[in-house]
């Protein structure tokens, strides 16, 4: 009881105290953490845990924004509409960050294009996908790109990464990534969601397809898992992924749904009436099929490893991860050129929020005008 009512009383300040309030209970939440650790990584039960360092600056930031936004945020309103301040953001806009997704594409999919076996391929694609999940447990957010921005980069092996934000509201990424000589090519959108779950966690989610086409022109195509962030507030900061990928290679007929915290699906009584230990929240599983045939089984974590009948095909900080490499001379409008983003970059918070305001600002007028005029040109068809 006592837990819930200091969590409680964490909001209320948050919105109605001082600022000295503000700096006091920033303190105190993080001396009620149920932590085992001050570093981060794996969670004792599953999941990728933040260390304290990581969380320390963010928790006084959320606090003093929670206070600003009162209680708007707890009717489960989309927070990627709401402007939040720059101290919570990493230097990079989220054209960038999507990359993360590919981090092991050059290895894997050189891999895939060497076999001829279509099941071995499929694993493959699977294990690239799984390995960069890794990649994406960043403590800071990404800066929404504003409409039109751009991203040009390439990876070691000669691949081209293009990226345009093609939406505003809703945010929808566009992507391509062309593959050395023609050996892969990789498509698709991202659009992303995230919204308070409770007071003390959010719920995050890229959606859009994956699309992956190979030399000989064999396609692929996978979604990603949605995730949860728990201890925004207090308690020890976790993040899981839940949900299912669903892999299928379109060429053969290949398919796997893999399972994300798979015994969290039957629910609490499940669990405590069965007498099998509770695998950790990290746990992947899921089974390769052909139609009504299985093929194979597969087992692992998203934090360190992947399994396809017994057999390693991903053990973490054992496969060289690609690190996307800027173009020279990208196109105007490419996110390098964001004075929100540049300031950021130098350590100059408050030029970064203004003008990560001011963007934001011209984006909402923009959107205005656009309704406006669509509207004026539907009373003109008529």
């Amino acid at each position: 009881f006592s837990c819930f009512a200091k969590r409680k009383e964490v909001f209320r300040i948050a919105i109605m105290s001082t600022d000295d309030e503000i700096e006091k209970m920033a303190r105190e939440s993080l001396d009620i953490r149920d932590d085992d650790a001050a570093a981060g990584g794996e969670a004792v039960s599953g999941g990728f845990k933040y260390s304290k360092e990581e969380v320390k600056e963010q928790r006084k930031a959320t606090l003093e924004f929670l206070k600003r936004v009162g209680k708007s945020l707890f009717t489960g309103k989309d927070l990627v509409s709401v402007s939040m301040p720059v101290t919570l953001f990493e230097p990079r806009s989220f054209l960038e960050r999507v990359t993360d997704v590919w981090s092991f594409a050059p290895h894997y999919l050189r891999l895939a294009n060497e076999t001829g076996d279509k099941v071995e391929r499929f694993k493959l694609i699977m294990a690239m996908a799984i390995a960069s999940l890794r990649q994406t447990v960043i403590a800071r957010k990404p800066f929404n790109p504003i409409l039109g921005e751009t991203f040009e980069a390439s990876f070691e092996d000669g691949a081209q990464i293009f990226a345009e934000q093609t939406s505003h509201h809703p945010p929808v990424s566009h992507y391509e990534v062309d593959g050395p000589n023609g050996d892969y090519h990789i498509d698709g959108y991202a659009a992303w969601s995230a919204s308070l779950k409770g007071p003390n966690s959010l719920k995050g989610h890229q959606t859009g397809p994956i699309n992956i086409r190979l030399r000989d022109g064999t396609e692929y195509t996978y979604n990603l898992p949605y995730l949860v962030l728990q201890g925004i507030m207090v308690g020890t900061r976790v993040l899981q992924y839940e949900g299912v990928m669903k892999f299928r290679d379109i060429s053969n007929n290949l398919e796997c749904d893999l399972a994300f915290n798979p015994d969290k699906a039957g629910g609490f009584f499940k669990s405590l009436f069965s007498r099998k230990k509770r695998a950790p929240a990290d746990t992947i599983s899921g089974e390769c099929k052909r139609g009504e045939e299985t093929l194979f089984e597969v087992q692992g974590s998203w934090l360190s490893h992947l399994e396809c009948n017994g057999k390693r095909y991903w053990t973490i900080d054992e496969v060289k991860k690609s690190t996307p490499t800027l173009v020279d001379n990208p196109l105007p409008s490419d996110c390098r050129y964001r004075e929100d983003l540049i300031a950021l970059k130098s350590g100059d918070q408050k030029t970064a929020q203004k003008a990560k305001e001011d963007m934001e600002n011209k984006q909402r007028f923009e959107r205005k005008l656009r309704k406006e005029h669509s509207k004026k040109m539907k009373k003109q068809n008529k």
